[in-house]
């Protein structure tokens, strides 16, 4: 099976502090990777370096990222852009709300689909396409829309269609179940399960260890910045050997 992204020995620094502290994991093509852990342990740092966006006091000190092969960090940040979008997705929290307020979701499409290299005659029937993959019966209407004339769950939906338009080969998941009902956590898990099966690879930052259980193939745990334990999702979750991933465990059992 091959590799479709690896992290190598991963070493980020803010300052002289070390907070990435040799973090590696492999992501094969049709498969998703979980990175678990409470606040601080280092999630969205090794997002914001996958990305290529550390803050100014934030630097890589070793290692490497490499997507497909080739080494992101080496790459010249038009290249890194022009993969970003297309070969590479990643989807924020609650992403409907990126959506703008004062455009129809038409001319918000077209622009995102021209910028990655679309001509404008070619965006509406694309679009259109793209929303009836995602479940609606009526893209016309949705393409039309403002955003304040859709429910949370289609603003969702929309923004969904948006990030998948190209067929990313990596994608890369911030929280996304955050602020979201069951319905709704459940349907973006499906959808993603679509996204594997097609042969996309997926790494999922979040702290919502049934979401990370019901998608993921393979766990990387992380507590201050270290790693603790990695593995296939079903052994770590049936015999953690680490005290912290067995707290997490215990923690989601508890609120469930």
């Amino acid at each position: 099976m091959s590799l479709r992204f690896e992290a190598k020995d991963l070493h980020v620094l803010c300052g002289s502090r070390e907070i990435l502290k040799g973090i590696s994991l492999a992501l094969p093509a049709g498969e998703a990777l979980a990175v678990v852990g409470e606040s601080g342990s280092g999630k969205s740092t090794l997002l914001r370096t996958i990305l290529g966006d550390l803050p100014s006091d934030e630097s890589v000190a070793g290692g490497d990222l490499l997507y497909e092969g080739t080494s992101l960090l080496s790459m010249r940040r038009e290249e890194r852009r022009a993969l970003a979008g297309h070969d590479i997705a990643i989807m924020f929290q609650q992403p409907g709300r990126f959506l703008n307020p004062i455009r129809t979701i038409e001319k918000q499409f077209r622009d995102f689909l021209t910028a990655h290299g679309m001509r404008a005659r070619d965006t509406h029937d694309f679009a259109a396409e793209a929303l009836r993959k995602a479940g609606f019966e009526d893209p016309e209407r949705i393409l039309s829309s403002y955003v304040f004339r859709l429910s949370g769950g289609q603003r969702q939906r929309v923004a969904l269609a948006m990030l998948l338009s190209f067929a990313p080969r990596l994608i890369l998941l911030d929280e996304p179940t955050a602020a979201l009902d069951v319905v709704a956590v459940r349907e973006l898990l499906d959808t993603m399960r679509g996204e594997l099966a097609r042969g996309a690879s997926i790494l999922l930052v979040t702290h919502h260890i049934h979401a990370a259980s019901y998608l993921a193939d393979q766990f990387l745990v992380l507590q201050k910045g270290r790693t603790v334990e990695a593995g296939r999702s079903r052994d770590i979750l049936k015999h953690p050997q680490h005290p912290y991933t067995q707290a997490l465990l215990d923690a989601a059992l508890q609120v469930r």
